[in-house]
């Protein structure tokens, strides 16, 4: 062999080492550079985390601070103190809620369409799907509208990895890395903005994210490196936190005894975002724009990310002029009225930490498997199955579009559940859910043509998704003051869970990755044998002894206070 063929040969394997499927690194053997490729690129991402790392005190500073001048905009923008009729309502408030912590319920001050619960400070007792009535169903369709958004956002470069990979340069190695720094600046940023919802409420926060995040977007056609499209998915991870308000605001508006469905329905419909996300970005604006620029593919999925930012930075400003924080109005004028019903310092409690966490473990097993399949499935039915990129986005969606009612039956169910067993019905369900999750997981790993790869990527996303929403179901009993602080914690659960399946997708094969995630899924339910809520039975007992701080309920079961329809919640009101 002269030089020349030597060289070619050479040049030739280095290409390969670039190129090569995932699944093709892990075979029986490597090859030296293989080796020391992956060496590189862990050291790399090692460099590039622990830059992010130290500027991420930073970001949390600015966060926080955009929050709280937000806030105080809003605040100023809403006074009008020559409304007569909004300070009498706000004095009847004032009477209320004092009668209401004094343990004698009476009935809401303000009329509202639903009927509501004074004993749990006028939290909605049905859900009116067709309303878009101030303040609590107005509430609810802000909440999974920009949480749609959000996660539109947040999964948009899922179905164009393949031709941003292509385009760059860069291996699959490198498109999981730059995955997991998503999902780490979601871990993150959610526990900054669950204490933020318990101090501010969630239609702020919600805001700011959505806004924020849409700027990284945006700059998403510029990257032009694998360190650029690691920073841009940073930065962009931040809308994976609206997950927390969103589940947050619906706590607030709906009682307990349908918290299950209102939160499962909200949750199931915004992440029905990163379903759309693949279709939409995938499989309809990529092919649109390739066609009108000639078959330009760099060119098209440079320029198609400004559609969701624009879109969503809308949704942010919008949903703050025309919602409520709760049912009384927004929480800086509840505060100045004094009638705010928590002061949140006070309850954190070990206890209710070491249950948010074991819930966590549950949904870094079902959460967690949801990201890492959003994240993968297009890919993997490039590499698996030889399809294109618009037919795997379009695959992909099918995945997120169990959502659409999977999670509101889980949700559902568990109240259901809740009626006939109490909180030990509610830990039930998502051990059955998750143990069955992992078995159809395991199927699909041995699915090897599309024909049965397709069947059983619906049945787990189904249980996928009713694992989730009987999860977050028991979410509010936890310690209701700290609602968003829980939240934040289970939701940092999830994402944790994204990042070890990211991991495992970047150190072996798809196929060993899905069996790492189906046993993870079917050992975790041994966790919800150890939650033990204050004042509710466990899975193994039905009493529970402990009573940290008193839960104000209904004087019996379903028992609420009559609504009106006379008319709207108006600005004037709050």
């Amino acid at each position: 062999m002269n030089d020349a063929d030597r060289d070619r040969n050479i040049s030739q394997n280095n290409v390969s080492i670039i190129i090569e499927p995932a699944d093709s690194h892990n075979s029986s053997s490597f090859s030296a550079g293989t080796f020391k490729m992956r060496i590189f690129y862990s050291i790399r991402c090692l460099l590039l985390l622990l830059a992010l790392l130290h500027s991420w005190h930073r970001l949390a500073f600015h966060t926080r601070t955009l929050i709280v001048v937000v806030v105080i905009m809003d605040d100023a923008s809403l006074v009008d103190e020559n409304d007569e009729k909004s300070a009498s309502l706000a004095n009847a408030a004032d009477t209320d809620h004092a009668s209401v912590l004094d343990g004698t319920p009476t009935f809401p001050a303000v009329s509202y369409e639903l009927d509501v619960d004074p004993a749990q400070n006028d939290r909605a007792t049905h859900i009116k799907l067709t309303s878009t009535k101030r303040p609590h169903m107005r509430a609810f369709h802000c909440a999974w509208i920009s949480f749609f958004m959000a996660f539109f956002m947040w999964f948009s470069v899922s179905p164009l990895l393949g031709e941003i990979g292509r385009t760059l340069n860069l291996s699959n190695d490198q498109l999981w890395i730059s995955t997991m720094c998503s999902d780490l600046a979601t871990i993150m940023t959610r526990f900054i903005v669950g204490p933020m919802c318990d101090a501010y409420g969630a239609r702020i926060p919600m805001a700011v994210v959505l806004c924020a995040a849409s700027i990284p977007t945006a700059l998403t056609g510029t990257i032009n490196s694998f360190a650029g499209l690691c920073l841009v998915r940073f930065f962009v991870g931040i809308a994976g936190s609206s997950f927390v308000m969103a589940q947050y605001w619906t706590s607030r508006m709906f009682s307990r005894d349908i918290i299950g469905g209102a939160n499962a329905l909200v949750a199931g419909w915004g992440n029905l975002g990163g379903g759309c996300s693949q279709l939409v970005m995938g499989a309809a604006l990529f092919p649109a724009f390739r066609e009108i620029f000639d078959g330009d593919a760099e060119k098209s999925w440079r320029l198609i990310y400004i559609f969701p930012a624009v879109v969503a930075f809308a949704v942010g400003i919008i949903i703050v002029r025309i919602s409520n924080d709760a049912p009384q109005g927004n929480y800086q004028k509840m505060k100045k009225r004094g009638s705010m019903d928590i002061k949140q310092a006070s309850f954190r409690t070990p206890t209710s930490t070491r249950n948010a966490v074991l819930l966590g473990i549950l949904y870094a097993c079902s959460f967690g498997v949801e990201i890492s399949m959003n994240n993968a499935a297009s890919l993997y039915f490039q590499d698996k199955f030889g399809q294109s990129t618009e037919s795997a986005a379009a695959l992909a969606s099918i995945f997120g579009a169990t959502n659409l009612f999977a999670r509101a039956c889980g949700g559902f169910q568990s109240d259901r559940m809740n009626r006939r067993l109490g909180m030990r019905g509610r830990l039930l369900l998502p051990t059955i859910t998750l143990f069955l999750q992992g078995a159809s997981i395991i199927a699909f790993a041995y699915a090897d043509t599309l024909a049965s790869a397709i069947p059983a990527m619906i049945i787990f996303s189904v249980f996928v998704n009713a694992s989730e929403g009987a999860i977050f179901a028991v979410v509010s009993y936890v310690n209701p003051p700290i609602t968003g602080y829980i939240s934040g914690i289970v939701g940092c659960g999830g994402n944790v869970g994204g990042v070890l399946f990211a991991v495992a997708f970047h150190q072996t094969s798809y196929k060993n990755a899905f069996i790492v995630m189906g046993v993870l899924s079917m050992i975790a339910p041994v966790s919800s044998f150890f939650i033990s809520i204050p004042g509710y039975s466990t899975m193994l007992s039905r009493e529970n002894a402990f009573a940290e701080y008193h839960i104000a309920t209904p004087t019996q079961h379903g028992e609420s206070a009559p609504g009106s329809v006379e008319r709207d919640i108006t600005e004037a009101d709050v």
